[in-house]
């Protein structure tokens, strides 16, 4: 990995992750691992699941990414089936691509509410940081 900065500063655990299903991930020895760490970012309901991959195969065939200026009717009725499995009816969505994003959205929500315009990170993390 000479091409790729390390900029969380952690060690490289498995060198080259050459495929994956579920919650495994496997090496170029066919090694075989449970991700621990993939949640984080972006795959929380694991590796090749079909049905995710299915649907976004289908969307993005359709349109990638709506901005803040157009939508498209699946957004409103992913918001609608959201705030129905959590009982928030009445209430809205947005939709976000990172827990980044949902930090930076939460911190801006807290400063009109809290009336305090600082906000408390921990050492070693980025979220939130400033």
């Amino acid at each position: 990995m000479k091409n790729v900065f390390n900029c969380t500063g952690h060690e490289l655990k498995i060198p080259n992750v050459v495929d994956s299903e579920g919650v495994y991930l496997f090496d170029e020895n066919g090694r075989r691992y449970m991700d621990l760490e993939s949640g984080v970012w972006c795959t929380v309901l694991g590796h090749k699941n079909n049905r995710i991959n299915g649907i976004i195969k289908k969307q993005i065939d359709s349109i990638m990414h709506a901005g803040f200026c157009y939508s498209n009717e699946i957004l409103d009725e992913s918001a609608k089936s959201i705030l129905s499995i959590t009982n928030f009816e009445g209430g809205k969505s947005v939709f976000l691509s990172s827990g980044s994003e949902a930090i930076e959205i939460l911190r801006q929500i807290t400063k009109p509410v809290t009336g305090k315009q600082r906000t408390l990170t921990l050492h070693d993390a980025y979220l939130g940081s400033l």
